[in-house]
């Protein structure tokens, strides 16, 4: 209130929404909050420019612009798919109120702007600085777990320790683990000095989809696709699997 921002509670708003148990988290939900803002603002100032006489085509753009937007946020994950809607909803926000005072546009998105700004600055500092939590010990923590996991998996499997509806289960929640390995990854790489732990746990993801995906086809195909006659084949497969 006191720098006269036009609504001073987006600065408070956008706190709540990207703060993060972990501070990893924090800067990458900010970094594309904010670049989802400038995006929709000056394509919002953009479109006023070209058409501030033609509502028609403005709307017309901006819905182009909606489109675009919601593509990019069904094709990426994480940050990344909130950046594209931040930038859609965004450009809405700016440009729909002032349809009948296009000189105020630039004032409209610069003051947005400045509030979303001044929120992600307080919400960053304070994560960095107080009780700071990073992604990359948790991650490493969980990749650690849950190769453990699938090590033991493995082997209770081909031991006939589980039962068949367990099995199915366990894999599910093994390739859903890949995409929460993910999701630590894409946080983790803001985090100073991750850039080569990033890269090491990219492959890790990479390799653990497709052993994990691999060995339930395997173990399926010895269980019910070959005949007991085949014994031979069996043994062959079931020491390729041990």
């Amino acid at each position: 209130m006191l720098l006269q921002l036009d609504k001073p509670f987006m600065a408070m708003a956008s706190v709540v929404i990207v703060m993060q148990p972990h501070s990893g988290a924090v800067l990458a939900k900010s970094v594309y909050r904010m670049l989802g803002n400038f995006a929709g603002g000056a394509v919002a100032v953009l479109l006023f420019s070209l058409f501030e006489q033609q509502t028609a085509m403005l709307l017309a753009g901006l819905a182009l612009w909606v489109f675009f937007c919601t593509a990019g946020a069904a094709r990426q994950r994480n940050a990344q798919s909130y950046g594209f809607v931040l930038a859609g909803y965004t450009a809405c926000i700016v440009a729909l109120p002032e349809l009948s005072t296009p000189e105020h546009i630039f004032v409209t998105a610069t003051l947005r702007i400045s509030e979303i700004m001044i929120g992600i600055l307080c919400a960053c500092a304070v994560s960095e600085i107080i009780f700071p939590e990073t992604v990359s010990e948790i991650l490493y923590r969980a990749a650690k777990k849950r190769f453990t996991m699938f090590d033991d998996f493995v082997r209770n499997v081909l031991n006939g320790r589980i039962r068949q509806d367990e099995v199915e289960t366990m894999q599910l929640r093994f390739i859903s683990d890949v995409a929460a390995l993910d999701g630590y990854g894409a946080a983790a790489s803001l985090e100073a000095g991750a850039a080569v732990h990033k890269e090491r746990v990219r492959l890790f993801n990479s390799d653990f989809m497709s052993v994990s995906t691999s060995f339930y086809p395997l173990y399926a195909f010895t269980r019910d696709i070959l005949p007991p006659s085949s014994a031979a084949v069996r043994e062959a497969v079931e020491d390729a699997l041990q």
